[in-house]
C-alpha cells in the first residue's frame, strides 16, 4: 500500500514538473534533467525571475529611477510577447531561444514588481499593479484560448490520444488513481 502511495507521489510530482504529456509530440515543450522533466516556459520564467530578484538585492538596479525600472522591465518582456502575438521571427520553434525569451521575461516581472516599489505616489503605484494584472490577464485568456487547441491538435496526431495508456501521460493517470 505504502508503495502505491509512493508512486502516487512519483507521478504527481513528474507532471506537476512538466504540466505537458512526457511523450515526443511534446519534446519542444519540455527540458529533461537527469531523468527529470520541466516544463521549458517555466523553467525559463521561474529561474529568470529568480536572477532578477538576485540582481535586485546585489544592488544592480538600485541607483535607476523609477521611470527608468519600467522602461527596462518593458524591454525584457518584448521578445515574449512579440512572440505571443506571432511576430515571425519570434515565433520560433527553437527551445533555446524560447527558453532565453521566457529568463528574460522572468527578469522583467520581477523589475516590475520592484518598481511598484519606488512609485513617486500611491496612485502610480496602483495603476502600475492594475495595468500588471491586465498584462497578466491577457496572457491567460491567450493561454486558455490557444493552449488547448495547440494540445489537442498534437495528441490528435497520437495512436494513444490521452487515453490511460498514453505513455505520455501515465505519471498523471498513476497520481489519480
Amino acid at each position: 500500500m505504502a508503495n502505491t502511495k509512493l508512486n502516487r507521489l512519483k507521478g504527481f510530482i513528474r507532471y506537476s514538473l512538466a504540466h505537458h504529456p512526457i511523450c515526443w509530440q511534446y519534446r519542444n515543450h519540455l527540458i529533461k534533467f537527469k531523468g527529470w522533466y520541466f516544463c521549458l516556459g517555466c523553467t525559463g520564467f521561474y529561474s529568470g525571475f529568480l536572477a532578477g530578484i538576485v540582481l535586485i538585492f546585489g544592488g544592480l538596479f538600485s541607483k535607476i529611477s523609477w521611470i527608468n525600472l519600467i522602461f527596462i522591465a518593458i524591454i525584457f518582456w518584448i521578445p515574449t510577447i512579440l512572440r505571443l502575438v506571432n511576430i515571425k521571427y519570434f515565433n520560433t520553434p527553437k527551445r533555446s531561444l524560447r527558453l532565453i525569451f521566457r529568463f528574460l521575461l522572468g527578469i522583467g516581472i520581477a523589475l516590475g514588481i520592484y518598481s511598484i516599489f519606488f512609485a513617486p505616489t500611491p496612485l502610480l503605484q496602483i495603476i502600475q499593479i492594475l495595468i500588471g494584472l491586465l498584462f497578466y490577464g491577457i496572457i491567460t485568456v491567450y493561454r486558455v484560448r490557444n493552449g488547448p487547441q495547440e494540445w489537442n491538435r498534437l495528441c490528435e496526431t497520437c495512436t494513444f490520444t490521452r487515453n490511460k495508456s498514453c505513455p505520455g501521460l501515465s505519471p498523471l493517470f498513476i497520481w489519480r488513481t
